[in-house]
């Protein structure tokens, strides 16, 4: 969990204000903000419950800009993974962020490959090419994680400003 959270909140900090620079007000969301550590250790666990599935994958910030408002779900690659051609994404989080989108709800899912270079995609439009096993022992959430190729991810600059803008209605 610490390995995790070395990584994990420096790219949230930098996420942030990646977003703020491009004029987006940012606000967080997600468990971090409203578990207490108690509840967390309680709930980790249960998989496959949509209340507590929802409420561990939640994503991590609302953003808004000239009327356009969206949920981030951030991500970021450990430095063993920047030359890999896949990003990693647990399972239980994507679809939490499918279902969400399918209900219209915008969810924007943003990689960070290295430090500052940031990939997304709307979480309608991942599709993974491999899910792992639910019964194998995974380093890190110890949950079944979701692989996408990171050649099917855009660059955030080009989601943000470019075409892919129809989403953020």
């Amino acid at each position: 969990m610490q390995e995790r959270l070395k990584v994990s909140i420096p790219s949230i900090r930098r996420l942030t204000e990646f977003l703020k620079s491009k004029g987006f007000f940012v606000s967080s969301t997600g468990q971090e903000n409203w578990l207490t550590p108690e509840l967390h250790e309680q709930i980790r666990y249960i998989h496959g419950d949509n209340t507590v599935d929802l409420i561990r994958y939640f994503p991590d910030f609302v953003v808004y800009r000239n009327r356009n408002c969206f949920f981030v779900q951030a991500k970021a690659t450990t430095p063993e993974y920047y030359d890999g051609k896949n990003f990693s994404i647990e399972t239980a989080c994507l679809t939490i962020d499918k279902k969400l989108a399918s209900i219209g709800i915008r969810v924007l899912v943003i990689f960070e490959n290295r430090p500052n270079e940031f990939y997304g995609a709307w979480a309608n439009e991942i599709e993974p090419f491999f899910e792992t096993d639910k019964t194998a022992s995974y380093k890190g959430s110890k949950t079944p994680m979701s692989l996408v190729a990171k050649s099917s991810i855009s660059e955030l600059e080009r989601i943000l400003l470019g075409k892919a803008q129809d989403n953020l209605r």
